[in-house]
């Protein structure tokens, strides 16, 4: 390329050389590849961003389920001792009965 007069003789002596490489039957499905592969990458990406999105939102919603479940479980824990405390019945009943 160093020795062509102007940019269309370089063109006209790298045509066979390229034109070789893109026909050649190793590289041109590895090139295909490759380019399948960089093309599909942004999708997947974006794919990858919208799943964690989803995941993070799953995230929130049940660590506020979690939260409402532990006020619910120490509300009913205080309201069982207070059933027990002022328990009225006397004498030895059956307590899965009363």
């Amino acid at each position: 390329m160093m020795i062509a007069s102007d940019v269309d003789d370089a063109k006209a002596r790298a045509s066979p050389a390229l034109e070789y490489f893109l026909g050649s039957k190793i590289c041109h499905p590895t090139i295909s590849l490759a380019v399948s592969i960089l093309h599909d990458r942004p999708k997947e990406f974006d794919e990858r961003g919208k799943e964690v999105n989803h995941l993070k939102q799953l995230l929130a919603q049940y660590q506020e389920q979690l939260r409402t479940l532990e006020v619910n479980k120490c509300a009913l824990a205080v309201h069982f001792k207070q059933a027990q405390q002022s328990n009225s019945i006397s004498g030895h009943f059956n307590p899965d009965v009363f």
